[in-house]
Formats: C-alpha cells, structure tokens, sequence
C-alpha cells in the first residue's frame, strides 16, 4: 500500500526521533510503525508498542487470542473514529473531567512543538470499529486540525474491512 504524504512525514517524524525526551522513550513511535508496515511486522510493532509504551496488557492479551483476518495502516478521518474513553459523552470507560483534559494537553502540546504521537490503534473486537488506544492522541490531534491520522485497524470481521474503506474514501 503507497504511503500518503510520507515526505512530510518522515521529515517530521525525523525530527520528533532527534528531539522528543519525555517521560517514556518515545523514539520511532511513528516512524517504527511506518517501518515495521513496510517489512509486514505491524502487528508485531503495535504489541511491542502496547506493552512497553502502553502498558495494555488487557489489549495485547486480546489480540493474542483473537483470529485477525486483516491488518490495516492507513491515514483515517478522525472523525469517523469511535473513542472508548472519555468524559462521559458516551463511551464505554468513563474518565473524569479533569483527568481526560490534563491527558489530553499533554499531547496537544507535543502536537504542538511538532512531535508526532503514535498512531491510533482501533479494532472490531467487541463492537463496531473503535478506538482501543490513542483516544487521549485522538482527542489532541483533532483539537490541532487534524483531520486524518495514521491509525492501525486489527479487523476480526471482513464486513470491518469493507465499512472502513467506505469511511477512508469519504
């Protein structure tokens, strides 16, 4: 699959590599995602990512178990993206207030200094297609203009695959 807009990206990711030193290695984040789809190891990248980065256990045990007929990297309308967590607008892990705001800052001011989150991580597992991590990244990315983002679909289900694609070309 050609990889939209990837000299923007690399010369930003390449940056965000040389210069981002926060409280957990953030090297390659989504410049590691780029490469690992390259070479066909982006599920192996993203359980990498969920554990060490994440601390998702609860996910990665998931995906372990789970048959996944497709894997997907593409750049996706956010705003076609379920969150699962939130402040109590619906989703199905409530967070408060407070605690989603501050979250949220935190990677709206790294957006803001040119650092690139990781992509977003969404499934079918449980329900139609929604985020399972980088809700608080989503949530960011949209607060600055963003209006599509790499995003790594794990997709149980193929009618998934055909839903997703009906959303990408809108």
């Amino acid at each position: 699959m050609k990889i939209v807009s990837f000299a923007r990206d690399f010369i930003a990711v390449a940056w965000y590599n040389k210069t981002m030193k926060n409280d957990h290695d953030f090297k390659s984040e989504l410049a590691g995602a780029i490469d690992a789809n390259k070479n066909s190891k982006i599920l192996e990248w993203t359980i990498n990512f969920l554990q060490s980065h994440e601390k998702n256990n609860e996910v990665v045990n998931d995906i372990k178990k789970r048959k996944i007929a497709k894997i997907r990297f593409i750049e996706y309308p956010l705003s076609s993206l379920q969150r699962t967590i939130g402040p109590q607008n619906g989703e199905a892990v409530v967070e408060s207030v407070e605690e989603w705001v501050k979250r949220v800052k935190v990677f709206e001011e790294r957006i803001k200094n040119k650092h690139l989150p990781a992509p977003i991580i969404a499934t079918d597992f449980w329900q139609k297609l929604h985020v399972v991590d980088g809700n608080h990244r989503h949530e960011a990315l949209l607060k600055s203009g963003f209006k599509k983002y790499w995003t790594i679909f794990l997709l149980e289900n193929s009618d998934s695959e055909k839903k997703l694609f009906e959303h990408h070309e809108n």
